[in-house]
């Protein structure tokens, strides 16, 4: 009540749009009369390609390790015309991962190089190049896999018909949203508001951002898109915002069961 949560109160929370979360969670949720917050991006919706989702399909149904996946992805990097270009030899050097992600304790050293170089090194345009190299080595097919990961029109109308509560996630899903201006990301997520909206026939009033990336920017479009409630990634505190309630991510709570 009054825009505030109580000390024992619990909500379920499902980010990315992803098929196993209606095929799995959903009829558990359904079972025990739950309802949760689902907060889905768009492209794929729309009948384009998710790359994240893909990307991580291709990691986990290729590599029987993540390290290993890690492992060549940067010898791919490191012997190709990118690495000299974004000057990845230079930037990585002076990463210092023990500062980065500190709030996620469950990233391990390979992790967090492995993200800071996705995002801030060789960002979306070289990110996908050496993806492309190490897909095409592996003869993994984008387009057949992709449509099978995320929900679609009819998972989003069955979820909110039962109660859930749908929600943005940016339109076509970036990792770094709050390295854009103010245009690209109204963008993102008005677009993902349209889509959302015209699927439940009703208005979309929740958000969470994606790997928590959002800026001052990012808030002042929840406010201009009439977004009423919003959800951080993480547990840190001094945030005091309806638009930034903190979230435990749910590697932390199987890890201290």
């Amino acid at each position: 009540m009054n825009n505030k949560l109580e000390k024992n109160d619990i909500c379920f929370s499902f980010d990315d749009g992803l098929r196993c979360q209606f095929d799995i969670a959903y009829p558990i949720l359904k079972k025990y009369n739950l309802t949760a917050f689902f907060f889905i991006p768009t492209i794929s919706i729309n009948g384009g390609i998710e790359k994240l989702e893909v990307y991580r399909h291709f990691r986990f149904s290729k590599f029987k390790d993540i390290d290993i996946f890690y492992n060549e992805f940067f010898d791919i990097l490191k012997n190709s015309y990118i690495s000299e270009k974004v000057d990845f030899q230079n930037k990585i050097s002076k990463f210092a991962p023990d500062k980065y992600l500190a709030e996620y304790p469950f990233y391990t050293k390979n992790d967090k190089i492995f993200r800071y170089t996705r995002d801030y090194i060789l960002e979306e345009e070289n990110y996908d190049k050496v993806m492309s190299m190490l897909m095409e080595k592996y003869d993994y097919d984008i387009e057949e896999n992709a449509h099978n990961l995320c929900i679609d029109k009819d998972c989003v109308r069955t979820l909110y018909k039962d109660n859930n509560i749908i929600g943005l996630h940016t339109h076509t899903h970036p990792t770094n949203m709050s390295k854009f201006d103010y245009n690209i990301q109204y963008e993102e997520y008005s677009t993902n508001k349209n889509i959302l909206e015209d699927i439940i026939q009703n208005k979309v009033k929740t958000v969470s951002y994606p790997c928590n990336s959002y800026n001052e920017d990012t808030l002042n479009i929840m406010k201009k898109l009439n977004i009423s409630l919003g959800f951080r990634a993480n547990m840190a505190e001094g945030y005091d915002n309806i638009l930034e309630l903190p979230r435990e991510d749910h590697a932390n709570i199987l890890g201290g069961m």
